[in-house]
C-alpha cells in the first residue's frame, strides 16, 4: 500500500471501538446475580423515651 491512511484509520476505529466496550462492560450496573453485597450504615440507635425540656422558671424581680 501507498498509502497508509485508510488502514490506520481502521485501526483507530476498532481500537475506540474495543476501549468503548470494555469502559461499558466495567461501568455497567449491579445485577442481582453479583456476589457482591454492599451494606448501608445502619442509623444511629435512638432513645424511646424523650427527656422532657425543663419548664422555664419565673425571672427573679
Amino acid at each position: 500500500m501507498k498509502r497508509p491512511g485508510p488502514l490506520l484509520t481502521l485501526l483507530a476505529g476498532l481500537l475506540l471501538g474495543l476501549l468503548t466496550l470494555a469502559l461499558d462492560s466495567t461501568a455497567g450496573t449491579r445485577t442481582a446475580s453479583s456476589s457482591y453485597q454492599g451494606r448501608s450504615p445502619s442509623p444511629a440507635p435512638t432513645s424511646s423515651t424523650a427527656s422532657p425540656a425543663p419548664s422555664p422558671s419565673p425571672a427573679p424581680r
